[in-house]
C-alpha cells in the first residue's frame, strides 16, 4: 500500500509538458465537429462487389473483407498523439456499417448535417456514394434482411418495427464484449497466426487418418480466417510505424522528430510480437481495439481490467527506471483521448433510445485477483489520474469495490466522482460475484470479472454475453395488463387477453395479467433476437474477435457460432420503478383502502388524467413509492423483478447459452416513455420511464441511503446482466474533505449491504438548465446518463429534461428535487 500512497502523491508531479499535451488533446476533442465516416462502408462494399457470385465459406470472405479494410484504411497521426491508430478517416467520427444497421440512415442522409440532436458532417459526394452505390448493394444482404428468414411467424419483427414494445440491438452488430487483449500482449498477432497454423496442422493429421468431415472443414475455414485477419492486423500496425517514420523525416523540430520516432519504436515489436514494455503493451492493446472495431459495430467493446493486464509491464519498467508514474499517466491519458474519437451512429429513432453518442468502451479498475485477494495497484490510481487530466466522455471507467478495497483508493475514486462527469461508476463485488456463480462461471473466473460497456459483469476474454441485445418495455406490459392486451399508443390488440381489469378482485389478478403480458413480450423479443443471432452465425462471423475469446481457438468455432467458453444473451427490463409504484398505488388505493375504483382509475389513465387531476395527485403523493425503504413499494419491485427474471431465464440462444436478465436502459427508458400511455403511479402519457432500478424522479424523498436500502431489498443475485442506480448531488453537498468522506462512506455502506452498482451526477440543477439554454457556454459538461457519461449538449432535449428532473440528494436525511 505504501507504493500506492506514493502514486497518489505523484499525480501532482505530472510534468508540465505532459499537462500541456493532455490539455491540448482535450481541447481538440471538444472543438472538433462530429462526422460520419464512410471509409469502411466504401472499402467493404468494393470488396464484396468484386467477389459477388463467387462461392466459398462466408467466414473466409468476411476475413478477406476485413483484411481489405485494414490494408487500405487511411493512416493518420494527429499532433500531440503518443498512442496512435484510428477507426475512421476523420478525427471524431462514426463508422457507417451498411451491412448492419447503416441502412436505417438511408432516408435521413440529407438531414444528418442539420438534425436537431447530434448533427454529423458528411459531404455531398459521400451522400451520393451511399445513395447510388453502397446502400443499394446491401439492401437485400444486410443482417436485417437476412434475419427475417429465421423468424416465423412474423409477429416478433412486426412488433420490433413498432418500436414501443422492445428494442433488439444486434441488427447493428454483436459488439458488447471484452476481448482477451492480454493475448495480443503475450503472443502478438503473428503468434496467434502460429497458433492457428498449429491447429490446421493437427486437423490435417485427423483428415489424413479418417477423411474430411463437415465439422473438420468448418474448423479449417475458421483457422484460415483467423490467420488472414491477424496478419492483416499486424500489417495495419506496421503501416502506422512506417507513417511515423515518414513524418519524423519531415518534422519541424527535434522534439517532434523524437516523439514520432518514439511512436515507431513502440510499434517495432508489438502488436505483431509480444510486448516488452508498458508503452508497447498499451499501444498494442489500443491497436487490437481499433482492429476489432473495424470488424463489427462500435458499441460496448470494452478493455476489461487494464490495471491488471498492464501491471507486469509497468512494474518492470518502474524497476528498470525506463518509466515513472507520471509517464504512465501521460500515456494512459493519450489512449483515453483516442477512445473519445470513436462515435456510434444512430438514426433519429436510435438517437431517442441511445442518446448521448456513447461508445461505452469500459475499463475496469480495482477489485480482486482470481483468488479473491485485493488487486488494487498503482495503475488503478494512474487510470483515475489520467481520466482526471482529460475528462472526456470516453472511455467508460468502472471501479470494483470489495471488503478489502484500500480506503485510499475508494477516497480517490470519490474525489474523481465529486469533480463531476459521472465517472468512475462503482460496482460491488459482494453483490455481483454470487450472480456470476449462479450463471455457471467458476469461482476464480467470477472473482476476475470485468464490466462490459455500461454495467454488465462478465469474465473477460472468455464470454460472449451479447449483453446489450434486447430491451423490454415493462411500462407497456402493465398498460396491456390494464387494457386486456391492447396497447394505447397504436390502439391494437397485441398481447393475450388477460381480462377486463374492472373485474379484477385483488392485486393478485393484476399480477397474473402482468405476468402473462410480460411473458408475451419476452417470448417475442427472444424469437426476434434468436433470428438475428442465426443471421450473424450465417453471414457475419467475426474471426478476429474470435481469436481473442477463449474457447474459440480450442473449438475451431466463431463466437457467433457458440465458440466462446461462456455464452449468454442479455435482456433488459425497463421501467421498474414506474411499474412497482403503480402496483403499490393500485394495491393501496383500489384494493385495500377502496378509496378509488378500478373503473375510475382506468378511465383516468385512458384520458391521461385530464379531468382527473385530484386523482393524479393522490396516485403521485398518497401511495407508497419505491426508493424510500417502504415495505409495500419495495415488495412490488421485488415481485416485478422476479416475474421478469422468470420470463427471461427459461430461454436459450442459438449459441447454447442462457438468456440473462438485466435492469439498465441506456436512454430506452426515455424512448419507451414516448410510446407508453399514462400509468397508475401518476406518470403521464409520453413522459420518461424511470431508469434502471433507480427510483422515479422526485419520488425518493428520504435521502440516498433509503434509496439504496430499497435497491438492496431486491433479489440482486438473479440480475446477472447488471443494473443501474443513479444518484445526483449538488457540488455543495460534497464540498471539502468531509464531502469526500461522506461520499466514500455512502458507497462503502451500500456495497457492504450487497449493492451491485451506483453512479453519481455531481452538478446543480441551475447549471443544467443554463446548459440546455446556452450549450455554447458549457462545452465539455459531462453528465451520467445510464451506465455511461455523455456531454449534456449531445443528449436529446427530452433526455436533458429527464436528468434535470432527477432527485437531488443530500446527507441531511432527505432530498431536494
Amino acid at each position: 500500500m505504501e507504493e500506492c500512497r506514493m502514486a497518489v502523491l505523484a499525480a501532482d508531479m505530472l510534468k508540465a509538458e505532459a499537462r500541456e499535451r493532455l490539455r491540448s488533446l482535450r481541447e481538440a476533442m471538444l472543438r472538433t465537429p462530429y462526422s460520419v465516416c464512410i471509409q469502411k462502408a466504401r472499402l467493404v462494399t468494393d470488396f464484396m462487389k468484386s467477389r459477388e457470385g463467387q462461392v466459398g465459406p462466408m467466414i473466409v470472405r468476411r476475413a478477406r473483407a476485413l483484411e481489405h479494410v485494414l490494408d487500405h484504411a487511411e493512416v493518420i497521426i494527429y499532433p500531440d498523439d503518443l498512442i496512435v491508430g484510428s477507426t475512421a478517416s476523420r478525427r471524431i467520427a462514426a463508422m457507417l456499417h451498411p451491412d448492419l444497421s447503416g441502412l436505417l440512415l438511408w432516408p435521413e442522409l440529407h438531414d444528418l448535417r442539420t438534425r436537431r440532436t447530434n448533427p454529423l458532417q458528411i459531404t455531398d459526394e459521400e451522400i451520393r456514394l451511399l445513395e447510388e452505390e453502397i446502400f443499394p448493394f446491401w439492401s437485400d444482404k444486410s443482417i436485417a434482411a437476412y434475419a427475417g428468414k429465421f423468424c416465423c411467424p412474423e409477429q416478433p419483427m412486426e412488433m420490433l418495427m413498432q418500436i414501443g414494445y422492445y428494442i433488439l440491438t444486434q441488427f447493428a452488430g454483436i459488439s458488447h464484449i471484452t476481448p482477451k487483449y492480454e493475448k495480443v500482449l503475450k503472443q502478438g498477432f503473428l503468434g496467434i497466426v502460429e497458433e492457428a497454423d498449429a491447429h490446421i496442422e493437427q486437423l490435417e493429421k485427423i483428415e489424413n487418418a479418417g477423411g474430411m468431415t463437415p465439422e473438420l472443414l468448418s474448423q479449417m475455414h475458421f483457422y484460415d480466417a483467423v490467420r488472414i485477419t491477424c496478419r492483416a492486423a499486424a500489417r495495419f500496425a506496421e503501416r502506422y510505424r512506417a507513417k511515423a517514420l515518414e513524418l519524423a523525416e519531415s518534422a519541424e523540430s527535434n522534439e517532434q522528430r523524437e516523439e514520432l520516432r518514439g511512436i515507431a519504436d513502440a510499434l517495432e515489436q508489438a502488436p505483431s510480437r509480444p510486448a516488452r514494455t508498458f508503452r508497447e503493451a498499451l499501444q498494442a492493446v489500443w491497436f487490437a481495439h481499433v482492429a476489432v472495431h473495424q470488424e463489427s459495430f462500435q458499441h460496448g467493446i470494452s478493455f476489461g481490467r487494464l490495471d491488471q493486464i498492464l501491471y507486469p509491464y509497468y512494474a518492470a519498467d518502474i524497476e528498470s527506471g525506463n518509466l515513472d508514474y507520471a509517464d504512465a499517466v501521460e500515456l494512459i491519458g493519450c489512449m483515453m483521448v483516442k477512445c473519445a474519437e470513436i462515435l456510434p451512429l444512430f438514426n433519429s429513432v436510435g438517437t431517442k433510445f441511445f442518446s448521448g453518442l456513447s461508445s461505452a468502451q469500459g475499463i475496469t479498475l480495482g477489485g480482486t485477483d482470481r483468488e479473491g485477494n485485493d488487486a488494487t495497484n498503482e495503475l488503478s490510481y494512474a487510470f483515475l489520474d489520467a481520466y482526471d487530466a482529460v475528462r472526456l466522455r470516453q472511455p467508460n471507467l468502472h471501479v470494483r469495490v470489495h471488503a478489502a478495497t484500500p480506503a485510499e483508493f475508494l477516497t480517490k475514486a470519490a474525489n474523481v466522482v465529486k469533480a463531476g462527469g459521472g465517472m468512475p461508476a462503482l460496482f460491488g463485488d459482494k453483490g455481483i460475484i454470487p450472480g456470476l456463480s449462479l450463471q455457471g462461471d467458476n469461482q476464480s473466473d467470477a472473482w476476475d470479472y470485468s464490466i462490459v460497456g455500461c454495467v454488465e459483469p462478465n469474465v473477460q476474454g472468455k464470454t460472449f454475453s451479447a449483453c446489450g441485445a434486447a430491451f423490454v418495455n415493462l411500462g407497456i406490459a402493465l398498460e396491456m395488463a390494464l387494457n386486456n392486451g391492447r396497447s394505447r399508443f397504436n390502439d391494437s390488440a397485441v398481447g393475450p387477453h388477460t381480462g377486463d381489469p374492472t373485474r379484477f378482485s385483488s392485486i393478485d389478478d393484476l399480477m397474473n395479467a402482468l405476468r402473462k403480458q410480460t411473458a408475451f413480450l419476452v417470448r417475442n423479443a427472444v424469437a426476434g433476437n434468436n433470428a438475428i443471432e442465426l443471421a450473424h452465425m450465417d453471414i457475419y462471423p467475426t474471426p478476429l474477435l474470435s481469436a481473442l475469446v477463449d474457447g474459440c481457438m480450442e473449438s475451431g468455432k466463431d463466437v457467433t457460432a457458440g465458440g466462446a467458453l461462456y455464452n449468454c444473451t442479455g435482456m433488459q427490463g425497463v421501467g421498474v420503478a414506474d411499474v412497482a409504484d403503480s402496483l403499490a398505488a393500485i394495491d393501496a388505493l383500489v384494493f385495500r383502502d377502496k378509496s378509488v375504483t378500478m373503473k375510475e382509475l382506468v378511465q383516468a389513465i385512458e384520458k391521461n388524467f385530464i379531468g382527473h387531476e385530484r386523482l393524479l395527485q393522490r396516485m403521485r403523493n398518497h401511495a407508497p413509492k419505491f426508493g424510500n425503504e417502504e415495505a409495500e413499494a419495495d415488495r412490488f419491485a421485488r415481485e416485478l423483478i422476479a416475474l421478469y427474471c422468470d420470463a427471461v431465464i427459461k430461454y436459450r440462444n442459438p449459441r447454447g447459452g442462457n438468456y440473462v436478465p438485466g435492469f439498465w436502459s441506456m436512454t430506452t427508458h426515455n424512448g419507451f416513455g414516448s410510446y407508453t400511455g399514462a400509468l397508475p403511479n401518476g406518470r403521464t402519457a409520453g413522459a420518461s420511464l424511470a431508469e434502471g432500478i433507480t427510483p422515479s424522479a422526485g419520488m425518493d424523498r428520504r435521502g440516498p441511503t433509503a434509496a439504496m436500502k430499497s435497491v438492496v431489498s431486491l433479489d440482486l443475485d438473479r440480475i446477472g446482466n447488471g443494473c443501474t442506480l443513479n444518484q445526483k448531488f449538488s457540488p455543495s453537498a460534497l464540498a471539502g474533505d468531509k464531502g469526500s468522506q461522506d461520499l466514500a462512506s455512502l458507497i462503502k455502506t451500500y456495497f457492504d449491504l450487497g449493492g451491485m452498482h451506483v453512479q453519481f451526477n455531481v452538478v446543480d440543477r441551475e447549471t443544467l438548465i443554463d446548459a440546455k439554454q446556452h450549450p455554447e457556454k458549457h462545452l465539455g459538461l459531462l453528465v451520467r446518463v445510464s451506465g455511461y457519461s455523455a456531454y449534456f449538449a449531445d443528449l436529446t432535449p427530452e433526455m436533458q429534461d429527464e436528468i434535470i428532473a432527477r432527485t437531488e440528494q443530500s446527507f441531511g436525511g432527505g432530498c431536494c428535487s
